[in-house]
């Protein structure tokens, strides 16, 4: 009976920020494939805090926008979630455990499902102080943040002693932009010739887990478990795509 009903919230259950509910310009179902520098793999990436957003106009490649930033780094998003949602995060996904990245063959990761969100340019997106959303990703933004800024704090994940942490610009390394691959789970599924249908729409998410759990924290952590065995096999799939050089087909670079 648990099994079923479990089944059912999972096909059920609708994505939800906690706390504020800000529409995403774009799917938040992509997988997101990062190339890793060596210079960055054993750290965090992190961006300045956003104060506000304020369109730049149109470029080549669409609408496009630029950011009031804050004197502070951070990791994204911690504002934007309830106090209940990051003690989820931190507590019961035990997300400080888990490095954001997944190594991949040669030279790849996955952004675990788990981190997605406070990742600045893997996040779907992100919500600036002023309340209104923007995104890193510049092909589901219609455009680019024309002043986006990325920085490495040369710290292991694991000794984050909070997920709201906040650094000093002189304690980070400006880096330039990440080189990104999204994929959507459908696609993957596709190539794999087999299919989880349930998470086409969202694919494994934080906040999803996260409302589930408000509902039953049983069955919240069962579909955190579920997510957990769905992404080992994606990243078996990734590792099969990349040998086989199939990842720039099946994938969106951006």
């Amino acid at each position: 009976m648990k099994s079923n009903f479990l089944i059912m919230a999972v096909l059920s259950v609708i994505l939800v920020a906690c706390g504020s509910d800000p529409e995403p310009y774009h799917p938040t179902s992509s997988l997101v494939i990062v190339k890793v520098d060596e210079s960055w793999k054993d750290g965090i990436v992190v961006s300045p805090i956003a104060v506000s957003v304020k369109s730049a106009g149109m470029n080549a490649v669409g609408a496009s926008s630029v950011l009031m930033y804050d004197d502070s780094l951070a990791l994204s998003n911690v504002s934007m979630f309830t106090h209940d949602c990051l003690n989820f995060a931190q507590d019961d996904l035990r997300i400080l455990e888990v490095s954001p990245y997944i190594p991949l063959v040669n030279g790849y990761a996955m952004i675990s499902w788990k981190w997605r969100y406070f990742i600045s340019f893997a996040a779907p997106y992100v919500l600036a102080e002023d309340g209104r959303t923007f995104s890193y990703m510049r092909v589901n933004n219609n455009g680019r943040v024309e002043n986006e800024e990325f920085y490495h704090i040369p710290t292991d994940y694991a000794n984050l002693a909070d997920l709201k942490q906040k650094w000093a610009f002189a304690d980070g390394e400006n880096i330039t932009r990440p080189e990104v691959w999204y994929l959507t789970p459908k696609k993957l599924d596709k190539y794999r010739n087999k299919s989880f249908k349930s998470m086409y729409k969202k694919g494994p998410d934080m906040l999803q887990a996260f409302k589930t759990y408000q509902n039953n924290a049983e069955d919240g952590m069962a579909y955190a478990r579920m997510c957990d065995s769905i992404e080992n096999i994606y990243v078996a799939t990734l590792n099969d795509m990349i040998t086989k050089n199939e990842l720039e087909k099946w994938s969106i670079k951006d």
